[in-house]
């Protein structure tokens, strides 16, 4: 009797140490999406657009742009993000005109450590524009 009872408190012991070590494992599942990161920012046309990455998957994106017939313009918002994998994400970015009223534009992300390349359609369909990490030191551009 002694030995079952020995043999049962050992299997209890062990199928709670296999737990914890399970739980301890998979940790916490919020990443510090490092490379992604901070503000980043291009032109396309008379455009500027600069997006910051905060490390909690939302953000804030600004549009500057310079027309002939509004002059010059900015628009600000929010957005939420999510990394599919090391090089890819996606972004939901808010929007409001009074063209389209409110709307959430998709932006497909294709990251590397100095840009992303940002796209409409899909990943590699309807290339938008290219940001670079802390300033705008390219041109892209439909």
């Amino acid at each position: 009797m002694k030995t079952k009872k020995f043999f049962w408190s050992i299997l209890f012991l062990s199928i709670i140490s296999v737990f914890s070590i399970g739980m301890i494992a998979c940790g916490d599942d919020d990443e510090d999406n490092g490379i992604l990161s901070g503000t980043w920012s291009g032109v396309v046309e008379r455009e500027m657009i600069t997006l910051k990455f905060g490390s909690n998957g939302s953000g804030v994106w600004t549009r500057t742009s310079n027309s002939d017939w509004y002059g010059p313009e900015t628009e600000t918002g929010k957005f939420t993000y999510q990394l599919i994998n090391d090089t890819t994400g996606i972004a939901y970015v808010n929007r409001s005109s009074s063209y389209y009223g409110n709307y959430t534009a998709i932006l497909y992300l294709v990251i590397s450590e100095n840009s992303i390349d940002i796209f409409e359609g899909g990943f590699y369909d309807d290339y938008f524009m290219t940001l670079y990490k802390g300033g705008s030191s390219g041109i892209g551009g439909k």
